[in-house]
């Protein structure tokens, strides 16, 4: 499975990630710097993880307004806390923030730790890891879902023996063109037989 990654953060950030999560230069990695170049590019061409350096609390508005599109539903976001900490300075996660990010459609949140407590700081690159791994995980699951549902989409609108479409088919598309042709001021004309 060819994933895309897209991280949104600083250069710095983006470096980090990429040097923190095995694996993932073996993936397809797109990097952004702004929420706007980011919202641009997931309407474009959507990412199945992806994984955000939060800085503002603009942040979390632009992940709600995200999760609303339902085109951009399925994507995977990992939230990571702006800035490194070290354990002196460290407190445990804010959980009513986390609380918040996960309410607003993240799947996950976590904050990173620099290098000054080596075994801490291994158990969060693990963290991440794990984290990435479930989005892979769930990116393909909803990939073969999308198929499936495509699939039997197209078996419910079409006979199979004549492979045209059926009762179920005309009744989705009369609508449709009834609108089209009062919208566009065309006259419609419909012809209905019935082979049997």
């Amino acid at each position: 499975m060819n994933a895309l990654v897209l991280l949104l953060g600083d250069p710095d950030f983006s470096t980090n990630i990429l040097s923190r999560v095995r694996g993932l230069e073996a993936l397809t990695v797109e990097t952004s710097t702004t929420l706007q170049q980011a919202q641009s590019f997931m309407l474009s061409t959507p990412p199945d993880i992806a994984i955000v350096q939060v800085k503002t609390l603009e942040t979390f508005s632009v992940l709600h307004q995200i999760k609303q599109h339902r085109r951009l539903s399925g994507i995977y976001f990992i939230l990571v806390a702006a800035q490194t900490t070290s354990v002196n300075d460290r407190n445990l996660l804010p959980i009513r923030e986390t609380i918040e990010f996960l309410e607003a459609g993240a799947d996950a949140y976590l904050e990173l730790v620099d290098d000054a407590d080596a075994d801490l700081a291994l158990l969060c690159d693990r963290l991440l890891q794990a984290q990435v791994k479930i989005g892979l995980q769930r990116a393909q699951a909803y990939r073969e879902l999308a198929r499936t549902n495509d699939w039997l989409s197209a078996i419910a609108l079409v006979d199979s023996l004549t492979q045209l479409s059926n009762r179920r088919a005309f009744d989705l598309e009369l609508p449709r063109q009834i609108k089209n042709s009062r919208q566009r001021s065309l006259n419609l004309c419909l012809m209905v037989l019935d082979i049997d």
